[in-house]
């Protein structure tokens, strides 16, 4: 072997290591800023799923809450109306970028909005079993997360999925995986054909020294800075002293200079001095080698402030010494604008609500002044009527009747601001309605007569709801008054109750009238709103149906109306089902109750129960009949309840925790704060059962606690417990 040979043979050698080397180089550098761009793609499909899942979120809330204007399908298609104008301005990002929005329909998921794979329609419903739209899949059945799957078009995505609890939808926001991967497969394939070049030319190449090796060292650098360069992110690598090593060229572009102007400057030199020490604590977590996704606000070149997202990890030198951080930067300047606009707006409507709350409560204290000179007066005049003649008594008549519809006029508009302000006290139990029917059917008799209608026996079998007597009897009454007033000579108001979804109750009440033509059925439930009546006056401000829905709403049901025009109406009303109380004592109570009435001393005690639910307080009625001595005496409120303990001063009061405007506790304070009941033993009754509840009740100074539904038994000892 020749020194040539010997000399070539080293050569091949030198070329060899150089070219593993640079295939070890290209692969690591390769992968690691693959690496890198995909957790940065994906911690950017992350945020803009999270953002826009939690904005249509806000938005869904607000127009629940807020918007009040006549549109078809309600606030939900309101909130949907939104979202697709503001999609059409969305031009996704990179090639493939975009974001979807979907609904599960059956056993189909149900794109709802327009894609730029399909320009003019959404894409065809995909079957919720197949293969297909894996993330938004996973989104609908209430997941989150990010993963790598087939989207609806079967192309294999990078995608960040999010359900949308407060619609039922799911979003996904993806970029095809070829366009993440592209860059990285050319520049592979590129190291590797140079490579192969290398060693079949290496030889050739060997007397030309190194110049062939450096130029293809520098073919592959610019590779990778062309890779890092065109990245859709910002790339920023910092040292371990705090200094910028490098930005690429969309970095710069973020904070609006050029990359020559940031390099070996500061990381803090790039905000204010409000964020400089959070910027500090974020650097030592990458010291400590912590890698996290964060938000954090630089400052542009011009002075104006950017919001950006940085997914940060630490650097490591080839012996392991932390060297410095990477962050892979996204801009979320608009998305954070957008949110703190959607703020304020939300923070203006509730101010003008509140401004409107008080507006209408002063001046309903301003016309009920002049209204009460005006009401009582025109009373005395009608008991000397004898004094007027025909024409004058007439007179006084409308003079009454305008004050009494003002009055319930202003009482109607107060319920609504009310509700609107949230200051509508409630006080939600477990209620029979066939007690409300029998109630509101009574009330509303005179006026069927007097129209000819008639209303169809119940049914037998009448479901409880969950809601507040007092307002769900407002409901009725004027549910009921419209379907006389609006029914014909001779008609007919039928009240059933169809099957609903589970855990709900359902009321129809329909009526055979006039109907509502199709255009005007949503706006039946806008203030002032009111059906003309042909050749016929009807009574009423138009304000009822719009304080129905808002009670209806507040006890957390649904409202609706389906009419054909000339044929009637059905207005429905949907709320949370309650199981029934005991309405007769079952016979182990009564056996309780024999042997309670055979150790009943003789001396007659007197028992307050202070109770707001009708059917509860008919219950306790019957087993005070059973029990001789005892005295049931009753109040269905707390202030009623506070007079006669004050006045008959009984010898034990049962007192409901739940009560309209003052509940048990303040009554029970208030009971101990006054010297002429402060000895007066208070046992607290309440559906609530935990024993978190039970203590609060104890320690709040109530000598016992019972539960509903009450055990007569259980009551029985209790009660000797007391005396």
């Amino acid at each position: 072997m020749n020194q040539n040979d010997i000399i070539r043979r080293k050569g091949i050698h030198l070329i060899l290591i150089m070219v593993l080397v640079s295939m070890a180089v290209g692969g690591v550098s390769i992968a690691f800023l693959y690496r890198t761009t995909m957790d940065g793609q994906t911690a950017r499909l992350v945020e803009t799923a999270l953002s826009r899942a939690r904005m249509i979120e806000a938005v869904a809330r607000f127009d629940k809450k807020y918007n009040d204007r006549p549109v078809t399908g309600g606030a939900y298609t309101a909130t949907l109306g939104q979202i697709r104008e503001a999609h059409k301005n969305f031009r996704g990002f990179g090639k493939t970028g975009e974001f979807t929005l979907a609904k599960r329909d059956g056993d189909q998921i149900v794109f709802l909005l327009s894609h730029r794979h399909r320009k003019v329609t959404s894409p065809a419903p995909v079957s919720f079993s197949s293969d297909l739209a894996e993330p938004m899949r996973a989104a609908l059945e209430g997941r989150s997360g990010t993963m790598v799957g087939l989207d609806y078009r079967g192309e294999k995505v990078l995608a960040a999925f999010e359900p949308v609890k407060e619609l039922d939808l799911g979003i996904v926001a993806k970029i095809d995986l070829i366009e993440v991967q592209t860059p990285f497969i050319t520049a592979a394939l590129s190291a590797l054909a140079i490579s192969v070049l290398f060693i079949v030319a290496g030889g050739l190449l060997f007397k030309r020294t190194g110049r062939p090796i450096i130029k293809h060292l520098e073919k592959s650098e610019a590779k990778y800075s062309e890779i890092v360069e065109t990245a859709q992110e910002g790339v920023w690598i910092i040292s371990s002293s705090g200094q910028t090593s490098f930005t690429n060229q969309r970095m710069a572009e973020i904070l609006g200079y050029l990359p020559d102007e940031m390099l070996d400057r500061s990381v803090l030199d790039f905000m204010d001095e409000s964020a400089q020490a959070e910027a500090i604590i974020k650097l030592n977590r990458r010291r400590e080698g912590i890698s996290e996704i964060h938000e954090f606000c630089f400052r542009h070149k011009d002075g104006r402030d950017v919001w950006t997202s940085i997914a940060a990890n630490p650097l490591y030198d080839e012996n392991g010494n932390f060297s410095g951080s990477l962050g892979m930067i996204s801009d979320i300047t608009e998305r954070k604008q957008a949110e703190q606009q959607l703020i304020a707006a939300k923070q203006e409507a509730e101010r003008a609500n509140r401004a409107k709350s008080d507006f209408l409560s002063r001046m309903s204290h301003e016309l009920r002044t002049p209204l009460n000179a005006i009401l009582g007066f025109s009373q005395l005049m009608r008991l000397d009527e004898q004094r007027m003649d025909e024409e004058q008594q007439e007179a006084v008549e409308h003079i009454f009747e305008a004050g009494e519809h003002l009055l319930y006029l202003i009482n109607e508009i107060l319920d609504i601001a009310r509700i609107d302000a949230e200051k509508m006290a409630l006080s939600i139990e477990d209620v029979p309605l066939e007690t409300v029917f029998n109630s509101t059917l009574m009330l509303v008799r005179n006026l069927a007569l007097a129209k000819g209608v008639t209303i169809r026996e119940l049914p037998v079998e009448i479901p409880w709801v969950h809601a507040d007597i007092k307002r769900l009897k407002q409901i009725m009454v004027n549910l009921l008054s419209n379907a006389i007033k609006y029914n014909s000579k001779g008609g007919k108001v039928t009240i059933t109750f169809p099957s609903a979804l589970e855990g709900r109750v359902r009321i129809n009440i329909t009526d055979t009238g006039i109907g509502i033509k199709p255009g005007d059925q949503a706006a039946v439930f806008d203030p002032f709103y009111r059906v003309a009546l042909k050749g016929e006056t009807v009574e009423g401000t138009g304000i009822g149906l719009s304080v129905v829905k808002k009670l209806v709403e507040t006890m957390d049901g649904h409202i609706g109306v389906k009419s054909e025009y000339g044929q009637g109406s059905t207005f429905w009303i949907e709320l949370p089902q309650a199981q029934p109380i005991a309405m007769k004592l079952a016979e182990e109570d009564i056996a309780a109750l024999s042997v309670a009435a055979i150790d009943i001393g003789r001396s007659t005690q007197r028992i307050l129960y202070v109770e707001d639910n009708p059917a509860n307080l008919d219950l306790m009625r019957l087993i005070f009949k059973k029990l001789p001595n005892y005295e049931l005496l009753s109040a269905p409120n707390a202030e009623q309840g506070l007079d006669i303990a004050r006045e008959q001063h009984p010898d034990l009061i049962l007192m409901d925790l739940d009560l309209p405007g003052m509940d048990g506790f303040e009554a029970l304070e208030k009971l101990h704060t006054n010297c002429e009941t402060a000895d007066i033993p208070v046992i607290a009754v309440s559906a609530h059962a935990m024993p978190e509840h039970i203590a609060k009740g104890t320690k709040a100074g109530f000598i016992d606690y019972v539960t509903k539904p009450i055990q007569v038994d259980q009551l029985i000892t209790t009660m000797k417990r007391a005396f």
